[in-house]
Order: C-alpha cells, then sequence, then structure tokens
C-alpha cells in the first residue's frame, strides 16, 4: 500500500452571529477565492457569510481606471494647447506678413521725390 502525504493550510474562522460563535476551519486557498469572488459561504450551523469588501487587487484595479482616465485627459489638453499654439503661430506669421506690406516703402517711391 503506498502511502501520500498532503499538507492544506488551514484558516481558522469564527462564525460572529449571535449565539453562535462556532469555530472552524477551511483551506486558506479556498478563503482567497470567496474574498475574491464575493460569494457567500456557511458556518457549520448554516449561518450565510461573504467578503463585502473590495480585494486589494480590486481596488488597484479601480486605481489604475482613475489613473488612466486622468492621464487620458491630461493628453486631450496638452494636444488642445498643442493646437492652439500651432494655430497662434500660423496667426502671427500672417499680421507679420501683413505688417510688413504695410510699412514697406514703395518701390518707386525714391524715383518721384524731386
Amino acid at each position: 500500500m503506498e502511502e501520500i502525504n498532503i499538507t492544506v493550510e488551514l484558516l481558522v474562522k469564527e462564525c460572529v452571529y449571535e449565539g453562535c460563535g462556532i469555530s472552524y476551519a477551511v483551506p486558506k486557498k479556498w478563503d482567497g477565492w470567496r474574498r475574491e469572488d464575493h460569494k457567500s459561504f456557511y458556518c457549520p450551523n448554516g449561518h450565510r457569510h461573504h467578503y463585502p469588501g473590495k480585494t486589494r487587487v480590486e481596488k488597484l484595479m479601480e486605481q489604475l481606471g482613475i489613473l488612466r482616465d486622468d492621464y487620458e485627459q491630461c493628453v486631450a489638453k496638452l494636444e488642445e494647447k498643442d493646437n492652439r499654439i500651432k494655430s497662434l503661430k500660423r496667426s502671427r506669421g500672417q499680421y507679420k506678413g501683413r505688417l510688413e506690406k504695410l510699412t514697406a516703402k514703395p518701390e518707386n517711391e525714391d524715383a518721384s521725390t524731386p
């Protein structure tokens, strides 16, 4: 007969329902899965439990989404400002050209002076 040794890490829990207070153990991995999927589980006396809070990963993913949105908004603002700068430079060039035309001396002005 072959012998198999299995090691399972157990997590001791206690039912918090009034009048119950039973202690029981669940595999540590299983507890992690319930924290991630928020599914219900029951104490040995049948009281329903679940982990309603967000996991660390869920919180980080939420923060990442917020940061991504902020980044996209910043990029859009920078593009908008860049387009505005380009537009102002074009306008400046046009005004500069008009100013040069207005302030330029006519070519035949020197010849017509007595």
